[in-house]
């Protein structure tokens, strides 16, 4: 699950808003169950793992990426889930 937030005032705050009428946000349900896993300290080790797991999963893509199609990575990210 991908879940955020944004403070915002002013104009910011009003386009944001045009936007989330466009269904862009997480569902309401998503919204709470995150809340309760953020609550409960239960997201604290999958967020742990994670944060071990994806720095290996990167390496791992960008080095398939330069062994099977080289010359094709733009630039090299040092995080996230892509690779362009």
């Amino acid at each position: 699950m991908r879940i955020g937030f944004v403070i915002a005032s002013g104009e910011l705050r009003n386009n944001l808003e045009k936007l989330e009428q466009h269904d862009f946000a997480a569902s309401t349900l998503n919204q709470y169950l995150v809340f309760d896993l953020l609550r409960r300290g239960i997201a604290d080790d999958v967020i742990r793992k994670a944060r071990e797991l994806y720095p290996r999963k990167l390496q791992e893509l960008v080095k398939a990426l330069n062994d099977y199609l080289p010359n094709t990575l733009m630039f090299r990210p040092s995080c996230g889930f892509y690779a362009s």
